[in-house]
């Protein structure tokens, strides 16, 4: 019975993950447009991008891992303040995560 399962399984799985990845990336065009509708999403786009990058420097010891992690976990409103004037600065095409991190190092920076 597994035999006979198996192939269709493994055939099901292949067109699943064959689909592209565009749809997790956001520019900076996508996310203007979708904070005039919906600015909880971008918010949680712009926060996972930083506990992402926080979370690899943290992996490869780097000094800015804390500052990251305080400006998401305890500065979230500084944090939304400066990626919003980040992004209004971006040109359409650039993507969200880098405006993300901008914004994450102007906080650091201060």
């Amino acid at each position: 019975m597994l035999r006979k399962i198996a192939p269709a399984l493994i055939a099901i799985l292949l067109v699943l993950t064959a689909a592209p990845a565009s749809a997790f990336f956001m520019t900076c065009g996508d996310a203007r447009a979708l904070s005039e509708s919906n600015t909880d999403s971008v918010i949680g786009h712009s926060m996972g991008a930083l506990d992402a990058f926080a979370g690899l420097l943290c992996f490869v010891g780097d000094a800015k891992c804390g500052c990251l992690i305080d400006a998401g976990a305890n500065r979230p409103r500084e944090f939304t303040r400066a990626f919003n004037q980040a992004l209004e600065n971006c040109a359409d095409s650039d993507p969200a995560f880098g405006v993300a991190l901008q914004a994450a190092g102007a906080l650091c920076a201060n």
